[in-house]
């Protein structure tokens, strides 16, 4: 297994020791991938890293590492400051002075008391629901009765049905114009598959039936057959279209986010190893 000592300087040995304590208590979650031992040497604190691999020993150290910035920045912070007893001056409690354990009167308290006074909180006024002003007023001033307002939910959640009328008012001029069909997808292509069948419906049957009548009535037909027939065909061939190209849009979705997860993995990796240079080019 791969190892590594990281020797970390102290200006006390008690402070090594302090970091020592600290760091230790740590669990280490997978005891059978890594193993660390923490030693102190006068003044320095090392740090023994056992892992199965140099990623396992890399992520390890940097959370090692972040745990003793904490330790020192608490080292600093506190080290050296003796704790501050408070002392209370004539501390009194229901306008009677406070009596020690004895409950003796004439007996004089240890220490200086300061006076502290005592906190009364203000007893809140309770409020009724009848007590407070309604939110919403009817512009009547009366409530509607349960039928009325029964009637009135059903007939907002009914949806008004469309009629023909509506449908005959709706019609406009400018919806039959030319630019809008040849705007419209497919109508090129279905228009161009009826002309072509009309005319090899009628042209054929023309030349076996020698009846000029037959062959237009199988012209109209071939007509509107061939539209439909190149209709369906284009719209199909769009939506057939249209299903690769999300399907390619999803495909590219999924390799971006696979690299995005493989260069926040790199990243990560790079500036761990990074802190750790770091770290040891520190004198």
């Amino acid at each position: 297994m791969p190892e590594l000592i990281l020797n970390i300087p102290f200006q006390t040995p008690h402070q090594a020791s302090i970091a020592k304590n600290s760091l230790k208590p740590d669990p280490v979650l997978k005891t059978s991938e890594l193993k660390i031992d923490f030693e102190v040497d006068d003044k320095i604190l090392r740090c023994k890293f056992s892992g199965i691999s140099d990623r396992v020993i890399r992520v390890s150290i940097s959370n090692v590492l972040d745990n003793l910035k904490t330790v020192i920045e608490c080292i600093d912070e506190f080290e050296g400051k003796k704790d501050n007893l408070w002392e209370l001056e004539d501390v009194q409690m229901n306008g009677q002075s406070m009596g020690w354990f004895s409950g003796s009167g004439g007996s004089a308290p240890p220490s200086k008391v300061s006076s502290v006074s005592e906190y009364k909180p203000e007893p809140k006024q309770q409020q009724y629901l009848e007590d407070l002003p309604p939110k919403f007023e009817d512009s009547d001033g009366s409530s509607p009765s349960p039928s009325q307002a029964k009637a009135k939910a059903q007939h907002s959640t009914q949806p008004t049905q469309a009629t023909l009328a509506d449908a005959a008012k709706s019609i406009q001029l400018s919806d039959f114009t030319i630019d809008r069909f040849i705007n419209m997808p497919c109508f090129r292509e279905a228009m161009i598959t009826g002309f072509q069948a009309m005319g090899v419906l009628g042209v054929i049957t023309f030349l076996i039936r020698k009846d000029l009548n037959k062959s237009l009535n199988w012209s109209v037909g071939g007509f509107f057959l061939g539209n439909m027939v190149g209709w369906e065909q284009c719209r199909s061939l769009r939506r057939r279209s249209m299903q690769m190209v999300e399907k390619a849009k999803q495909d590219r979705e999924e390799r971006n986010r696979k690299k995005w997860q493989e260069l926040q993995k790199s990243q990560a990796e790079s500036d761990d190893m990074k802190r750790f240079n770091e770290f040891n080019n520190r004198k």
